[in-house]
C-alpha cells in the first residue's frame, strides 16, 4: 500500500491516482514484480473493486490469483473471468476474507488491496502479519486518523536506511 508523507492513502474524492501517477512503470518495477510473484491471493473491499471495471480485469490485472471481494452483498452478475482470477463475494467480513485469502495462497502472501476502509479493518482487528508502505506526498483520507490537510510538492533526492529508521529526502518544489 501506498500512503501520503502525511498519512493519506486517498484524495478528497476517493481517489488513489495520486499515489500512483506512474501505475505503468510501477509494474514494471522489481517491487512490484516480485510483489507479482509472491502472492498467492488478494483481498479487496467492494468499493476498491467497483472503480474500475471488474471485467478488465480477467487476464489484465496484474495479480491474477483468487480474489476476495469484501461486501454486504453478493454481486448480481459475476465478473468475467480468464483462468484467473477468481472472484469470491465475502459477506463474513474481514476475519473471513482474510483467511479465505490465506488458504487460496498456501505458502505466498495474502495482500490486501483497497481503500482505507478494508486497509483499517486488519489493524483493528489484529490481522496483520506484515505490512509494506510506500510514502509518497499527498491529502485526503489518512490511513492512521488525524486532520487537517497541507499541500506540498516535494521531488525525491533518495533515501538511507540506518538503525531501524528511514530516511527520505525531498526538495521542496511548491507550497500551498
Amino acid at each position: 500500500m501506498n500512503i501520503s508523507l502525511d498519512g493519506y492513502i486517498n484524495d478528497q474524492a476517493g481517489s488513489a491516482e495520486r499515489r500512483y501517477p506512474d501505475l505503468a512503470g510501477l509494474r514494471q518495477t522489481g517491487r512490484m514484480q516480485a510483489a507479482i510473484r509472491t502472492t498467492g491471493a488478494v483481498v479487496r473491499g467492494h468499493h476498491a473493486f467497483g472503480m474500475g471495471d471488474p471485467d478488465w480485469s480477467a487476464g489484465k490485472y496484474e495479480f491474477q490469483v483468487p480474489i476476495f471481494v469484501l461486501c454486504e452483498q453478493p454481486s448480481k452478475k459475476p465478473p468475467k473471468t480468464a483462468k484467473a482470477p477468481m472472484f469470491t463475494s465475502v459477506t463474513t467480513g474481514i476475519e473471513s476474507g482474510i483467511e479465505q485469502a490465506r488458504l487460496a495462497a498456501g505458502d505466498e502472501y495474502a495482500t490486501i488491496i483497497g481503500g482505507v476502509g478494508i486497509a483499517q479493518q486488519p489493524f483493528q482487528a489484529s490481522l496483520w502479519d506484515k505490512l509494506q508502505l510506500g510514502i509518497v506526498l499527498g491529502a485526503g483520507t489518512r490511513l492512521f486518523g488525524g486532520s487537517g490537510v497541507v499541500r506540498i510538492e516535494l521531488e525525491k533526492l533518495g533515501t538511507q536506511d540506518a538503525a531501524g529508521t528511514t530516511y527520505l529526502r525531498y526538495r521542496v518544489l511548491t507550497r500551498r
